[in-house]
């Protein structure tokens, strides 16, 4: 797929990684579910309060708003979950992202090569791709958090 020289800079694993996450995968957006999760019980606060609804479509309604918040802590449950495992998949991965043969090129060149054949090549898809590459290319900057060998900056 491409030629021998890139796996001089970068690994295939690397390439794998990169392709395979999703930006959920790398951002956990926790604010945004307890954002939504008070906009419901706000919602539930005034069908309480509002006094011209029967009282059994107040319950059912009360109901269905309270089963939504129950669905929406389970997905945040799950997605901290997921996240969890992928950041401790980067933490495991992050030895072999860079091939050894790096250390004897410019590490600019490693990720000037990285971006030619991960970011841009994503980004060109659609904007939520662009999107995708952006937090992934966020993630491998990251990666100096994880002390990532042979790209230190």
């Amino acid at each position: 797929m491409y030629p021998a020289k890139v796996w001089e800079k970068i690994s295939p694993r690397l390439f794998t990684t990169f392709w395979s996450l999703a930006s959920s995968d790398i951002i956990l957006p926790t604010g945004r579910y307890h954002a939504e999760i008070e906009k419901i019980e706000g919602l539930i606060k005034q069908v309480n309060d509002n006094d011209e609804l029967a009282q059994r479509r107040k319950d059912k309604q009360v109901e269905q708003h309270k089963e939504l918040i129950g669905r929406l802590r389970e997905e945040l449950v799950t997605q901290e979950h997921n996240h969890k495992l992928v950041l401790a998949r980067l933490e495991a991965e992050k030895d072999t992202w860079f091939t050894s043969r790096t250390a004897a090129t410019s590490k600019v060149d490693a990720i000037m090569q990285f971006l030619q054949v991960c970011i841009i090549q994503r980004s060109m898809f659609t904007l939520a791709m662009l999107f995708t590459a952006l937090s992934l290319w966020s993630c491998v900057t990251r990666s100096r958090l994880l002390t990532s060998p042979l790209l230190s900056t």
